[in-house]
């Protein structure tokens, strides 16, 4: 496999160079895509090429570079019903995998990556009034899906190229509670904390079941040894009001159990700043001990608890700039340890 797909590069390489228009629709016909292929293509400023891939009446088949490197470059390629090679683990391009091929490439900026989506549209405005049949679908917006462009930012976290689907008429894109849900999804606890920062207004009004499924995946979050607790932290703060008592029970399971842990898991050590983090998870827990009566003891027993371990990380704190460091190093909003410890009258920590 891996032979084959040099080749096509190879040969690629040399009809780009030399202007062999013939030669170039040849191999892009029977070859499959892979990042590199649309590296060359790029080189040779051949976005409008790249482009029609999409509109062909047999669009190319697609292989990424994970499945590439991840051992199945010995696979033997068979023929397909459509006479070009199909290794098994291919698929139908799609204009996320382009985008994706040039996210990846790592040499692209993101001006660039937008003048490929923005020349995306057009070919599919000029397509629209046509209506023509296109790979068995007659509806050409359905080449240029920016739901699954906005996963692939998420994941990516690409957040200029997110600002240019927000720029977008809301009759192309609109931002509703689902995406901010599927970050959730995706664990993509940073990215989810910028959406709720933008559209708080719109994510204030979700449907029970929306709430419901967002609460529970910003409950389980502090299970993940994933980092990211300033956001994990953030999120909380800002439904813990919609909170249920089984939510903030499961919470406080979850945060105990992180901070019992003796090992790489426990979450003030897998978070570069103990002292933030510390601070952090005493915010959650003394808004969720205002809210639900019943839990106040056990809220204050937590904090103690973590108070306790982080006094013994500091007392073995011997350089000043690291010192430093833990005290000045802001969060999510811009605050920094000391304004917590003033705030939620951590004194513990002023004493060590």
């Amino acid at each position: 496999m891996a032979e084959r797909l040099k080749f096509d590069e190879i040969v690629l390489k040399v009809a780009l160079e030399r202007d062999l228009t013939f030669i170039t629709e040849a191999v892009l016909d029977r070859a499959v895509i892979t990042s590199q292929l649309l590296n060359q293509l790029l080189r040779e400023e051949q976005q409008n090429m790249i482009v029609e891939l999409m509109f062909r009446s047999r669009r190319p088949l697609f292989i990424s570079d994970q499945l590439i490197m991840g051992g199945v470059a010995a696979l033997k390629p068979r023929e397909s019903r459509e006479g070009r090679p199909d290794f098994g683990l291919t698929k139908k391009l799609q204009f996320p995998d382009i985008i994706e091929s040039m996210i990846n490439l790592g040499r692209f900026k993101s001006a660039e990556i937008i003048d490929m989506m923005r020349l995306m549209q057009q070919r599919v405005e000029q397509a629209k009034p046509r209506r023509v049949s296109i790979h068995n679908d007659d509806d050409p917006e359905k080449l240029l899906d920016y739901e699954d462009l906005f996963k692939l930012f998420i994941v990516k976290r690409k957040v200029k190229l997110l600002r240019f689907l927000f720029s977008l008429s809301r009759d192309i894109f609109d931002f509703h509670a689902d995406l901010f849900l599927k970050a959730l999804e995706l664990e993509a606890y940073d990215m989810a904390a910028l959406l709720f920062k933008e559209f708080f207004r719109q994510l204030r009004n979700m449907e029970p079941q929306q709430l419901e499924f967002a609460i529970s995946h910003i409950v389980s979050s502090y299970n993940r040894a994933n980092g990211m607790i300033d956001f994990k932290a953030y999120l909380v703060r800002q439904f813990t009001e919609q909170m249920q008592l089984r939510h903030a029970r499961t919470l406080l399971d979850a945060i105990r159990n992180k901070v019992k842990t003796v090992s790489k898991q426990n979450i003030l050590v897998m978070n570069l700043n103990v002292l933030k983090t510390a601070c952090l998870l005493i915010e959650n827990l003394a808004e969720i001990g205002l809210k639900f009566n019943l839990l106040q003891v056990r809220c204050t027993n937590l904090r103690n608890d973590i108070i306790q371990v982080t006094r013994d990380y500091m007392a073995r704190v011997e350089s000043e700039y690291e010192m430093k460091y833990l005290l000045l190093e802001k969060d999510f909003e811009h605050r920094d340890s000391l304004d917590h410890i003033t705030k939620h009258n951590i004194v513990e920590f002023l004493e060590t």
